[in-house]
């Protein structure tokens, strides 16, 4: 339906791994508005600096194979899908306003599942795309008053689950203006 303004990035592009990636995934974003990466594994980790310079509006340096750097402006909007919550360990604004997560509870299996859904869509695709037009003229206009309910929940439960050092402080350590500890009474 978007054609060339729609695009996939390499699950490297956002996900942390040992070695240095060639920036030809960060090419790929290139003249796009709406970007998918998909399925990170269960042990990946968000990969919170390249989150941050893809989501800042800051110019992004890319290069193909076998040719020289090139600079770009960001035009897209990353989507992230997949079935394990990468790690994030930063606990600051600076990464998690830029983190919505959106639950997916429903299964369609079974008589549930529309295997027609693909052709019935294709059918539609000027009518998609006209909604998808005007939600944007409408989005441009007016902005989004408010994330859903839903998706602030679990977002701020994702958020709450991801902090070591709060969920330590909540286990282990009892938390009250009237007490104090001093470093060297810690027990080892």
């Amino acid at each position: 339906m978007f054609g060339d303004y729609a695009g996939t990035a390499a699950a490297g592009v956002l996900i942390q791994h040992g070695g240095n990636d060639h920036p030809t995934g960060l090419a790929d974003l290139q003249g796009r508005r709406f970007v998918v990466s998909s399925e990170t594994g269960e042990s990946g980790k968000l990969n919170e600096e390249q989150v941050k310079a893809l989501t800042g509006g800051d110019t992004i340096t890319a290069r193909r194979m076998r040719q020289d750097f090139y600079q770009f402006q960001p035009t897209h909007q990353l989507i992230l899908q997949t079935n394990h919550k990468p790690r994030v360990t930063g606990t600051d604004d600076g990464i998690w306003r830029r983190i919505r997560l959106i639950p997916f509870t429903v299964k369609f299996t079974g008589n549930r599942k529309d295997v027609t859904l693909p052709e019935r869509l294709n059918a539609e695709l000027s009518g998609i795309l006209t909604w998808a037009v005007m939600g944007w003229h409408w989005y441009r206009a007016e902005g989004f008053k408010a994330t859903p309910a839903a998706v602030t929940a679990a977002t701020d439960e994702y958020r709450e689950s991801s902090d070591a050092i709060g969920a330590f402080l909540a286990d282990c350590c009892t938390v009250d203006k009237a007490l104090s500890a001093k470093a060297g009474d810690r027990k080892s």
